[in-house]
């Protein structure tokens, strides 16, 4: 049974999109779509991952035992997207434009686990541009990489302030968020009275769309579940608490700060009393560990959020990470998940071929069905 969503990506067909070549007048390159533009930034990007491992060769054990799965993550999502254009097959003509060059590698972990956070934020970033399936795949792929970035990070041993500081523009610390006693989180600063809404890029816009408050009242529900089933695959048998519970802990109260903050925006409360019967059954038919279902279905929402409404604000909060609620919980929730186990190089989607979809050997859902998200309560209903 799938618990996240079901994506089909399709190739983008520019390996065989050559630059076009008049006499006498300078080559020219073809022009290619929005969506087509930003999927080729992100292939870039993680091409020059590949690269810098190939490059590094600083001693760190920790490091090195995440390189083969950061390669390998890397290399898929640059295969999802399409691969690397090459426009000029013969060599490129005198004087002929070329696509953006692939980021010089860089020669640290440190480095590359900033190179990956960052790119990945300024990809997601990137993805407000694109509708639909096409900001939904560039948000999981550009999530991946951060999701790398942050687990090589605690790899390398760099601090949750070295990593904050990543992080352009934020007026908070991420590291509160994953200490033992953290009550507070990126979203939990807010006044007293019910907050300013909106979906747009202007937190002082007016009320949120009746799409949006239906939206996060969706999320509310999925954070809600989150925070009733971590605790149950995260608490200790011992007296003292293991960094996973303190995390877990951590993580519960940011999601619960989050949704009180949003349920005083007037946003309809559809959380259910339990959860846990519901998901118990639905991990049965898993193959991956609870805890890893969990966050799999919680980036599932919060990715399904931010496709939709990427620009989502609610004035009085302090998202820690960008100026969007949605994108910062996604990356909120990715950075807790790096920090409990290896995420998937495109967490939260499942990738599926377009020929399975079509004659139906593959697929666990209709092909209109792209992009639905089940739900904890109810896997088997997306309503």
């Amino acid at each position: 049974m799938a618990l996240t969503a079901t994506l089909a990506v399709a190739s983008l067909g520019l390996s065989g999109c050559a630059g076009v070549y008049v006499e006498q007048e300078r080559p020219e390159l073809p022009e290619v779509s929005a969506s087509q533009e930003v999927f080729q930034r992100l292939v870039r990007n993680d091409l020059s991952v590949v690269d810098s491992l190939a490059l590094i060769d600083e001693k760190c054990d920790k490091c090195a035992a995440l390189a083969e799965a950061i390669d390998t993550h890397s290399q898929e999502r640059a295969d999802l997207l399409g691969g690397l254009w090459e426009p000029w097959d013969a060599g490129v003509p005198e004087g002929a434009p070329t696509p953006p060059p692939v980021p010089a590698p860089v020669g640290t972990w440190a480095e590359l686990a900033q190179f990956l956070v960052e790119s990945g934020v300024d990809d997601l970033n990137a993805s407000v541009q694109l509708e639909g399936d096409d900001r939904l795949s560039v948000a999981s792929v550009a999530a991946g990489r951060i999701a790398d970035g942050f687990e090589l990070a605690r790899a390398a041993g760099l601090s949750d302030a070295d990593t904050s500081a990543w992080f352009t523009g934020s007026s908070n610390s991420a590291d509160a968020t994953d200490s033992p006693d953290a009550t507070n989180s990126s979203n939990a600063t807010h006044s007293a009275n019910s907050p300013e809404v909106t979906d747009s890029a202007d937190a002082s816009a007016s009320d949120l769309s009746e799409d949006a408050v239906d939206a996060l009242a969706n999320a509310v529900r999925q954070w809600d579940c989150a925070a009733q089933l971590i605790p149950f695959y995260t608490a200790s048998e011992n007296q003292k608490a293991s960094a996973v519970e303190s995390r877990g802990r951590a993580q519960v109260q940011q999601l619960l700060n989050l949704s009180v903050l949003v349920l005083a925006s007037d946003v309809p409360d559809r959380r259910v009393p339990s959860c846990v019967g519901t998901f118990e059954k639905a991990a049965g038919d898993s193959d991956v560990s609870e805890l890893d279902l969990i966050q799999s279905q919680l980036t599932a929402a919060n990715l399904e959020l931010f496709a939709q409404h990427p620009r989502l604000s609610v004035a009085g909060a302090q998202p820690l990470y960008t100026d969007s609620l949605s994108s910062s919980v996604l990356i909120e929730n990715i950075r807790y998940w790096a920090g409990y186990s290896t995420v998937p190089g495109t967490p939260g989607v499942r990738i599926v071929d377009s020929a399975e979809l079509n004659d139906g050997s593959g697929a666990t859902e209709p092909t209109e069905d792209f992009g639905e998200l089940t739900t904890f309560w109810n896997p088997n209903k997306g309503d």
